[in-house]
């Protein structure tokens, strides 16, 4: 019998180069040491597509010789490289003696990247025309997401004598359609904010199709892509009432607000429109006082972060 050995197996592999001054930043490149300033070369720390980012680094040469050039380079897309668009100039903002220090910066708004963390790197680096010297890498800024959609139209108006029990669904003019108008992934909910606009014997909202009765309605909701017109009452709470819109918010995850298992009311990208489709069950009788009057619900549409 023969025996085989279990043994590593290990490569020695030489890597050689020459490099710049990485990291050295002695006499060279300094922080500037001003509020905001004390420990990096960046302000504000974190903000949105509206924060202006200021990027601040000292020169200091011992020999008192003016930099060649003077960069910031900012991984903008935060994929963890440094390409050359994001390598940004610098301009001198205060001093003119270079062995005592020149301030050198550059004011930047970024852009939030869908389906990135956002926690974005920056390095400083300069050349005096002999070397390249550059900062160590440091983290920053933290872009915020910005959460923004529009809802048209904004009102159904369900009918007039409407029969006990019966089943209403928006039609193809009647839906109603969100478009993400933020920068990043979103998600939506649904609530109902006002179960009814009477106080006296108002209608309620039950939390299922079943619990329908004498001033209680049910309204359930898809989300679907834009194109999609097949819907019926059918397609509505498949799996018992996940489609159900409550007082408390619901996210639309997986089969809730779906058909299937697969929302289309989330990882929602950027200016994406998708279609909202209501079905009421109205109450299998009213009354009280406003039993024949007009009856207004009002739901909450809410949108989320649903990046990474």
């Amino acid at each position: 019998m023969r025996k085989f050995h279990l043994s590593a197996i290990i490569f020695l592999l030489l890597i050689s180069f020459t490099a710049s001054s990485y990291g050295n930043t002695v006499s060279i490149l300094k922080w500037v040491g001003s509020p905001g300033f004390e420990n990096d070369g960046l302000e504000p720390e974190y903000g949105s597509k509206a924060t202006d980012f200021t990027f601040q680094i000292m020169y200091q040469h011992p020999q008192g010789a003016p930099p060649l050039w003077i960069i910031a380079s900012i991984d903008t897309n935060d994929d963890g490289f440094f390409s050359e668009s994001e390598k940004f100039p610098l301009e001198v903002l205060k001093g003119t003696n270079y062995q005592k220090g020149v301030i050198y910066f550059t004011t930047l708004v970024l852009s939030f990247v869908p389906g990135r963390y956002n926690d974005l790197s920056y390095y400083f680096s300069a050349s005096d025309g002999n070397r390249t010297y550059s900062t160590h890498l440091r983290n920053g800024p933290l872009l915020k997401q910005h959460l923004a959609f529009s809802a048209q139209p904004d009102y159904w108006f369900v009918g007039r004598d409407l029969r006990p029990a019966s089943s209403h669904i928006t039609g193809v003019d009647q839906r109603i359609i969100l478009q993400n108008l933020g920068n990043g992934y979103q998600k939506y909910a649904l609530s109902i904010s006002q179960e009814d606009a009477h106080e006296q014997d108002g209608w309620m909202a039950a939390d299922s199709i079943k619990g329908i009765d004498i001033n209680t309605y049910a309204l359930s909701a898809l989300l679907t892509e834009k194109d999609f017109m097949q819907v019926d009452y059918n397609s509505f709470n498949e799996i018992y009432n996940d489609d159900v819109i409550t007082k408390a918010i619901k996210i639309a995850s997986g089969p809730a607000f779906a058909i299937g298992f697969n929302s289309k009311g989330e990882k929602v990208p950027p200016n994406k429109e998708i279609a909202l489709w209501l079905n009421l069950i109205m109450p299998t009788t009213s009354s009280g006082v406003n039993a024949m009057g007009l009856h207004s619900i009002a739901i909450t549409i809410t949108c989320l972060p649903d990046e990474l």
